[in-house]
């Protein structure tokens, strides 16, 4: 029969993993610490520290994993721990050295390789990302996070028709999964399929309302197209769905040039007066401009809603 102390452990352990689940952070680290209370040398319940602070954006959550890690150094499952408190806090940078200790201590866990790929895409090391999300394919084949996170690396590496069939598969595996919806409409987007792309944003926020990206996706992170920002984020998100994308972007650079060359000569020629054509040209490199630069606006605005594009 097992001890009462280990009883009311493993009960305390256990409301502490329920209220994770439901995000009650709080309530979750105060019994995780009574959990502590009872074993101080256990280091689950540090985890669970960890992992609440950091869903609740508390920077010491890196500190409760590091001492899971102090009490069970050879355990692959911390360093994949303390990798996830770095995910969550959007430090993937840092997030990267963990899980790779992980992948080297168990390369046969597709887990681990699969959020390797992840952190190494999120820090922008796509050729890095992909061997170690085609290993996780291959430990695990109906994984669908592992064939969503191939798909947008592929893509970003210029392998667009490799990286779709990735992420189709994901949708097929995991059409409930608000995540590879929101995959799906991107790819849409960068296709200039708007109307695919509106399907897809909506079918991830009916699956998780509190989801920004899909929001974003829709040019209206706020519900309503009220702000400047977000009249701004509207019209952007609208221009990176006219098909082809890659001409149009030459052709504004190109027409850009030329304005500028104008200006020059106009100004030190005098040939055609300003006055006649300078507001003309003014409003027209203007709107290249925004159109050249309206891909960074998009990112910069879900940045700031709390999301990153890839």
């Amino acid at each position: 029969m097992a001890a009462p102390e280990r009883v009311q452990f493993d009960g305390l352990r256990k409301q502490a993993g329920i209220l994770l689940e439901t995000k009650r952070y709080a309530e979750a680290i105060s019994y995780a610490t009574r959990a502590l209370g009872l074993f101080p040398d256990d280091p689950r319940p540090y985890v669970q520290i960890a992992y609440a602070m950091a869903r609740a954006k508390n920077k010491e959550a890196p500190d409760w994993a590091r001492k899971a890690i102090e009490r069970e150094p050879d355990n692959p499952m911390w360093y994949g721990a303390l990798s996830d408190t770095f995910r969550f806090l959007g430090r993937w940078k840092e997030a990267v050295e963990p899980v790779s200790k992980a992948v080297a201590m168990s390369p046969e866990n597709w887990q681990f390789q699969s959020l390797l790929g992840l952190c190494l895409m999120n820090s922008k090391k796509f050729n890095e990302a992909i061997p170690h999300l085609k290993r996780a394919l291959e430990l695990n084949p109906r994984d669908p996070h592992s064939h969503q996170r191939l798909g947008l690396v592929l893509i970003r590496t210029h392998h667009e028709d490799e990286g779709e069939q990735h992420i189709r598969k994901a949708l097929e595996l995991a059409p409930d999964d608000p995540d590879v919806q929101v995959s799906v409409g991107w790819d849409m987007i960068r296709k200039g399929k708007r109307k695919e792309a509106n399907e897809a944003f909506r079918e991830a926020l009916r699956l998780n309302p509190q989801m920004i990206l899909p929001k974003v996706g829709l040019g209206d992170p706020e519900g309503e197209k009220t702000s400047v920002k977000d009249r701004l984020l509207w019209i952007s998100i609208r221009l990176a769905t006219i098909p082809p994308r890659g001409e149009l972007v030459v052709f504004h650079f190109i027409l850009l040039e030329l304005l500028l060359v104008y200006l020059v000569l106009a100004y030190v020629f005098d040939y055609v007066p300003l006055f006649q054509l300078g507001p003309l040209v003014i409003a027209v490199a203007v709107w290249c401009f925004f159109f050249l630069i309206q891909p960074f606006i998009v990112k910069a605005v879900a940045k700031r809603r709390g999301a990153d594009l890839i």
